[in-house]
């Protein structure tokens, strides 16, 4: 029997659990495959997945046919490909009477904005949300506030899919006694809430709905916070302020499982080297490390712009105490030339989070949805600022612009290290496959939600006087939308792509500054010059200079605020 004989349903059946592409090419067998794979809709909604960089969701939406899944992707994709004829919607967001926004946070189709309760506050006490219609998702616009969320909030997180509200409070100080000159004076405490992002009450599903957790520091510190949710695991970075290299100055990334409050691991970090991580996946953590020299090290040359460090962990048995990640390797960035002094200051972005695996997800509350991110369908968006020092002439000069590294890079990079005790060094040449550099020094995100999967969103000066529709603009210095798509999937069915070699976004290409040299220039070996799609639009509408732009995978969105005027949110929907 060959596998021809087989029945008809069988032969679906094993098609379904096929990779698309390897649908498409068995489509091309013979005429008995090309008609039963071509009069099947399930198998075209695998393929139309596959062309949009898309993997089917744990949890599919009901009530859809295969024909109508089929439609909304081909209605999604055209809209993405077609961004300049996307009219937006202008949804004006509340304004508080007294108070002003003071934290904001969008994430799984929900813009948060927290506001103080009146005008001499600085912490977060009312927050409004508003949850964005969803062609995937299947739901409606809507918006709800909590007027008082009753804790004087400093930073907050979300997942919606958990219906997890993230809340955290700066608790009290207490002096050290008897702390040795040089050492930390005094402990803060921190108090973190567990809510209901729908109720803002006390989150049903921990154990502990206020997680305490204090540190040893100065007096003085000043304090930052840095979120992410991956399944039951929650992952904070509690960041002091940089203004001393000392190694006593630390900063902490905790995670906890929040589900239980139970500790998972952590990783101590000096202050002034490590900003930011990011799960690359519910194993795997990144953090960037810069290096600074300004003459007081041996040498005189600075050592690079940093590094990319990988820490990995297993969750602790029992009652066991958390224990610290393991540092398993180091990824190099590019050198730059020995007689450059400088500083480097570098952060790192990569939205959503990781698909939790059994190993976070105590269960699996995904919503249903029409589509989902491959786990490995992100890219890891690493800011890279260098201030270049000239001591002969005392004077600096500050270069600027983005690394994109897929997050694949970094994987096949780990792969083999997760059991490592020792970290090992990895150069830049041996680990960046298909890396891209851009000057992004004129283009403006804001600090986060610019980056969802492997797009991102941005905006800049356009002064051409036409926009891709061809009409003319007669406003000059009107801002533009720009949309990357770093996705390979999506690539390979576009015709005109960037060179990030030759080509500038929403502007000439410039002086090629020292960061150009060292990713793009002629000595690289390994250059960081991997295509991108890229499309622009103008801004029709006026935007006031307080505003900060958002994507995820149906929406790019402008928030526009400003004191004492009206705030609105500028939605474009795909």
């Amino acid at each position: 029997m060959s596998l021809l004989d087989l029945p008809d349903e069988t032969l679906l059946h094993i098609l379904c659990r096929t990779k698309p592409a390897s649908i498409a090419k068995c489509r091309q067998v013979c005429r008995f495959l090309w008609k039963l794979i071509d009069a099947s809709a399930e198998l075209h909604y695998l393929i139309e997945l596959e062309r949009l960089g898309y993997v089917p969701p744990a949890q599919p939406r009901l009530g859809l046919t295969y024909n109508e899944k089929i439609e909304l992707l081909r209605t999604h994709k055209s809209n993405w490909d077609s961004i300049s004829t996307i009219k937006p919607t202008r949804y004006r967001l509340q304004t508080s009477s007294v108070g002003f926004t003071s934290t904001y946070d969008f994430y799984g189709g929900v813009y948060a904005r927290g506001s103080t309760l009146n005008s001499l506050g600085s912490a977060t006490r009312r927050m409004e949300l508003y949850q964005l219609a969803s062609v995937n998702k299947g739901t409606e616009y809507k918006q709800w506030v909590h007027e008082d969320i009753g804790v004087d909030t400093r930073d907050f997180a979300m997942e919606p899919d958990f219906d997890l509200l993230v809340l955290l409070e700066l608790s009290e100080q207490k002096p050290i006694i008897g702390a040795a000159q040089g050492d930390p004076n005094t402990q803060q405490f921190f108090n973190v809430h567990l809510r209901s992002l729908q109720t803002c009450a006390p989150h049903p599903d921990a154990t502990r709905p206020i997680i305490n957790h204090s540190l040893c520091t100065f007096g003085r510190t000043s304090w930052s916070f840095y979120f992410q949710i991956v399944g039951k695991y929650l992952a904070v970075m509690f960041l002091t302020g940089i203004d001393q290299q000392d190694e006593n100055h630390t900063s902490q990334l905790r995670v906890w499982d929040w589900t239980t409050g139970n500790e998972v691991t952590y990783v101590d970090v000096v202050s002034a080297q490590s900003r930011s991580f990011a799960f690359l996946s519910d194993r795997l953590i990144v953090l960037p490390r810069q290096v600074a020299n300004t003459g007081r090290s041996r040498s005189n040359t600075a050592r690079g712009l940093g590094m990319l460090n990988l820490f990995t962990f297993d969750p602790p048995n029992g009652s066991s105490p958390a224990p610290h990640a393991r540092h398993i390797a180091t990824l190099g960035l590019p050198p730059l030339p020995d007689d450059v002094m400088s500083i480097s200051n570098l952060s790192c972005r990569s939205d959503p989070a990781p698909s939790p695996s059994t190993q976070s997800a105590s269960w699996d509350r995904r919503r249903p949805r029409l589509f989902e991110l491959a786990p490995t369908n992100r890219i890891l968006c690493l800011r890279t600022e260098l201030t270049v020092i000239d001591t002969t002439r005392g004077q600096f000069a500050i270069s600027d612009g983005t690394l994109f590294v897929p997050f694949m890079d970094i994987l096949d990079a780990a792969a083999h290290l997760y059991e490592q005790s020792e970290p090992t060094e990895i150069p830049w040449d041996d680990w960046a496959q298909k890396t891209t550099w851009l000057d992004t020094s004129e283009l403006h995100t804001g600090n986060e939600c610019y980056v969802f999967g492997q797009r991102v969103v941005t905006t800049g000066l356009d002064t051409s006087n036409q926009d891709n529709d061809g009409e003319e603009d007669d406003i000059p210095q009107r801002r533009s939308i720009a949309m990357l798509d770093f996705e390979p999937a999506r690539l390979s069915h576009r015709t005109e792509l960037l060179d990030p070699q030759r080509e500038a976004i929403l502007a000439d290409p410039s002086d090629h500054d020292i960061l150009w040299q060292t990713f793009l220039g002629e000595g690289v070996e390994r250059k960081a010059n991997t295509p991108l799609a890229i499309q622009t639009s103008r801004i029709r509408q006026r935007l006031t200079s307080a505003f900060y732009v958002m994507i995820d995978d149906e929406h790019s969105k402008h928030c526009s605020s400003r004191l004492g005027a009206e705030s609105s949110l500028l939605v474009y929907s795909f």
